[in-house]
């Protein structure tokens, strides 16, 4: 049996694991595109702020592929043959295959924005950028960074600790849009603003400015003159590589509870695969390392012919704001039509439960961290809340699980 994987983030390395667990002796092939140890993305903010170092950057020992009787291949996949069974590659070659395990990941969006091809405009997606981003930072006293979301956030937070002043452009109203309700947002943009991070909310970029080198950027009423651009509006699943076979797509590419496509004997998990939840109804991406991990679990153990089925994604979502946890779980409150919300503060920390038919639905919470795994088993659980409904926000509850 000769397996593939392409990529080497997080589902498919957990993929390998499995597969090996199960079959010894098979050989399998890791396509990597990045000529670097294996790394993870959650890391390259920390990177970049100097908090991890370059060379704690690597997951694994230099010999981790030997030692799992894995070959290494760098370059990229430009296409898949499913009747051939052959992943064809930049350069012309190719490479066969039985079972093939498509993990390749996202890119950054790269919004229609003019100027965006010139010199001090970057992106964040991989170590590659991140390095690039962090000496290009050196030079540079005032950045713009395009987008609130995760990814912008991030950026922005970094870029702050290295003392620079930095400037976040967000077309919506509010930060972290698809995260927090507006109440929630509300507290973590003041967190942002008193730590020096200015916010321009429902606006947008129109142009980089400058003629090579970006020297600013045009606003829908303004200007704001800077040094360096980062543009962190989001992540697209790289769902090229399949275009034009079998392998049904989305936004993601589809797959069912054993990870597996619309065409026999070729897998996919991480950030480019669409799933059901189970809390919405709906298929949606779910890009987080706990999901990736799990994917990649169960596809590596369907690929060695051990029948197993994924439960369905986590809805779990964290982002430091300068060494403060923000977390949300589950659904906002705009996501489930007639949903109801208790929120509780105490001590600067702020907790919101989100709840419909006496069903917990969805937490954000702001600087707590206890309970929250017992709150997204409720959610995950679909139980009803009962007696517990007005106190489990509280910090100070101790459900009977914790005290054994």
């Amino acid at each position: 049996m000769k397996f593939l994987i392409i990529g080497a983030g997080a589902a498919g390395l957990s993929a390998l694991k499995a597969i090996r667990e199960l079959d010894s002796d098979s050989e399998i092939t890791i396509l990597t595109k990045e000529d670097v140890p294996p790394y993870s993305l959650s890391s390259l903010p920390f990177n970049l702020a100097g908090e991890i170092k370059d060379e704690k950057m690597s997951r694994f020992d230099d010999d981790y592929f030997q030692v799992m009787n894995a070959k290494v291949a760098v370059g990229k996949a430009t296409g898949v043959l499913t009747d051939a069974k052959k992943v064809l590659l930049d350069g012309g070659s190719e490479i066969g295959y039985d079972r093939l395990l498509i993990t390749s990941g996202s890119s950054a969006i790269v919004p229609r924005i003019t100027g965006l091809e010139k010199e001090g405009v970057h992106t964040m997606g991989s170590l590659s950028d991140t390095y690039e981003l962090r000496e290009a930072a050196k030079y540079a006293d005032k950045i713009v960074v395009i987008g609130a979301g995760f990814v912008g956030l991030e950026a922005a937070i970094a870029l702050r600790k290295l003392g620079k002043e930095i400037v976040v452009v967000e077309m919506l109203e509010r930060v972290l849009p698809r995260m927090l309700d507006p109440d929630m947002a509300a507290i973590a943009q003041k967190m942002l603003e008193s730590n020096g991070i200015e916010l321009r909310l429902g606006d947008q970029v129109k142009e980089v400015l400058g003629e090579k080198k970006a020297n600013g950027v045009k606003l829908s009423k303004d200007e704001i003159k800077c040094d360096l651009v980062v543009v962190g509006i989001g992540v697209r699943p790289n769902i090229e590589l399949v275009k034009g076979t079998a392998v049904k797509t989305n936004m993601g590419i589809v797959v069912d509870d054993k990870m597996q496509t619309t065409v026999k004997d070729v897998y996919a998990a991480g950030d480019i695969v669409e799933t059901p939840d189970p809390l919405s109804g709906k298929t949606r991406i779910a890009a987080i390392w706990p999901n990736a991990i799990e994917q990649g679990r169960v596809a590596g153990r369907n690929m060695a012919g051990v029948e197993t089925h994924y439960p369905g994604p986590l809805s779990v979502n964290v982002i430091n704001i300068f060494d403060v946890p923000v977390v949300a779980l589950g659904l906002l409150s705009s996501d489930i039509e007639g949903a109801e919300s208790l929120v509780v503060s105490r001590g600067g920390n702020t907790r919101k439960l989100i709840i419909k038919d006496d069903k917990a639905i969805g937490v954000q919470s702001i600087g707590y961290v206890r309970n929250l795994g017992f709150l997204l088993g409720l959610i995950n659980k679909g139980e009803k809340l009962g007696e517990l409904r007005n106190r489990v926000l509280d910090e100070r509850f101790a459900y009977p699980e914790a005290t054994r």
